[in-house]
């Protein structure tokens, strides 16, 4: 129900999205760092920013700012839990 409550239908997309998934992680674990994250995905950095930007525009949430990212986490562990 909690789950439900903080994601809409515009949202799922990105939780059911498993690139979009593993971008936003690696980029949590490289502690917001864009440079970082785009070398270790062999990805343009312009690339990872769209995409951060997309996450940002289906959830509501900016994982480029620490306490929205921590929500972010704590969604995409929820996620996976109720998938499982």
């Amino acid at each position: 129900e909690y789950l439900s409550e903080l994601i809409d239908e515009k949202s799922k997309e990105v939780f059911e999205d498993e690139e979009m998934l593993l971008t936003a992680e690696e980029f949590l674990q490289n502690s917001l760092n864009v440079s970082e994250t785009s070398r270790k995905l062999y990805m343009h950095r312009n690339t990872l920013l769209y995409r951060v930007d997309k996450i940002e525009k289906s959830s509501g949430l900016n994982i480029r700012e620490f306490p929205q990212a921590v929500s972010f986490r704590v969604l995409t562990i929820l996620h996976k839990l109720l998938k499982k």
